[in-house]
Parts: structure tokens; C-alpha cells; sequence
């Protein structure tokens, strides 16, 4: 019986000191900051006005994937709307302000309120939408794993 109490004991030991260990490993310094995780989300906006596939291929994570206007997606059918809609003359403006932003070693996500306009050919129409998104850190850096964009109803008028 002793014995039996020293095994299970010796156990419980072992697994209490491989889960300190586990917690106790570091993060990446540079994976510490928010002004990475910051700087990736106005990329990728940045790399979605100028339809920069190349760029979007290395800030959005390989499974990347979206809720955009109602409809989950992926990575590549959002792009691709997007990039039809600039060939159709659809200009849109982005203004991600005020990112609220949470590092948990390597990962990330934030909120924020886009405001900014759509439209064409000079007639450009104010619109907000309310985001977020989880971020993973990899290979040395800090990518798009999922977006979430809800665009605010406007006022009512009257």
C-alpha cells in the first residue's frame, strides 16, 4: 500500500512539474509587443486596397479564413471579391482606429471600429464596420489566422 502511495505520489509530482514546465517556457521577445500585431492588421488592409497577393500571401495564415457580410469564406474566395469588385471600379477605404489588442505569447487578437467609405466613379458612401481578429505567431512573425467584420447598421432616418 505504502508503495502504492509512493508511486501514485511520484506521478502526480512528475506531471505537476511538466505542466509548471510547460507554462514556465518563454515567449518569443518580439512576439510580446502589440505594435506588431498592429502594424499586421493595417497590412493586410493596405494589401487588400492595392489587391497585393504576394504580401497577402505572407500576412494571412495558410487556412486563413473570414466572416464577411453574413457568409464564412476563405482566405482566397474573400480576396478574390474584393479584387473583382476594385476591377468592377468599387473603391473602398479602410480606417481601422482605436485597436484594442491582447498578446497571449503567440497569440493575438483585437477589435476595433473601421470606418471608412465605399463606392466609385466619386460617390463615395461613409461606412462603419465593427471587426475582429485572432493572429498567430509564425516563423518570426505575426499572421492572420481569422476576421470577423460586422458592418454597423446605419441610422435610421427621420
Amino acid at each position: 500500500m505504502r508503495q502504492t502511495k509512493a508511486v501514485l505520489l511520484a506521478a502526480a509530482l512528475s506531471l505537476l512539474g511538466a505542466r509548471h514546465a510547460l507554462a514556465a517556457s518563454p515567449c518569443p521577445p518580439e512576439a510580446s509587443s502589440v505594435e506588431p500585431v498592429r502594424q499586421t492588421i493595417l497590412t493586410v488592409y493596405d494589401a487588400l486596397t492595392r489587391d497585393d497577393s504576394r504580401a497577402l500571401g505572407q500576412l494571412l495564415a495558410p487556412d486563413f479564413h473570414a466572416y464577411e457580410n453574413g457568409k464564412a469564406m476563405e482566405g482566397p474566395v474573400l480576396t478574390g471579391l474584393i479584387r473583382d469588385a476594385h476591377a468592377r471600379g468599387v473603391v473602398y477605404q479602410w480606417s481601422p482606429e482605436d485597436i484594442d489588442i491582447h498578446v497571449r505569447c503567440d497569440m493575438a487578437w483585437a477589435s476595433w471600429v473601421n470606418r471608412g467609405a465605399v463606392g466609385g466613379s466619386g460617390e463615395m458612401k461613409p461606412v462603419s464596420w465593427l471587426e475582429s481578429a485572432a493572429l498567430s505567431y509564425r516563423d518570426g512573425r505575426w499572421v492572420m489566422d481569422f476576421l470577423h467584420a460586422t458592418r454597423v447598421p446605419e441610422p435610421p432616418k427621420g
